[in-house]
């Protein structure tokens, strides 16, 4: 999963390493450090680069998008609970409620 870039596994990875360098005695000085370099994920350290920072684009496009639809969100769980209340036991109440279970268990509630 590392491999293909899914931030938890590659956090997950790091951190193995890190706990892996602590228990192996280091050389006093260290030759050839370098990046490590997948297969199947990046042919070398440019391209690599060249990914994660079109992948850091994306990512905050994506959170300026989040960002943005935020107050339209709000404004929707607002709505649908007013509805909840206004129409209990009603079908436009009962389609309300499929509407706010809807809405909040979406990504973009969560991202909010």
């Amino acid at each position: 999963m590392a491999s293909k870039g899914e931030r938890q596994a590659v956090d997950a990875v790091i951190n193995l390493l890190g706990k892996i360098e602590r228990l192996v005695e280091q050389p006093e000085e260290r030759k050839n450090v370098g990046v490590m370099v997948v297969p199947g994920v990046a042919k070398s350290i440019e391209e690599w680069r060249q990914a994660m920072a079109n992948w850091t684009k994306r990512k905050e496009l994506q959170d300026d998008k989040w960002k943005y639809d935020a107050p339209n969100v709000r404004a929707k769980v607002r709505f649908y609970r007013n509805a909840i209340m206004l129409h209990k036991g009603t079908p436009r109440g009962d389609k309300a409620v499929a509407e706010f279970k809807a809405i909040t268990s979406s990504l973009e509630y969560i991202r909010n």
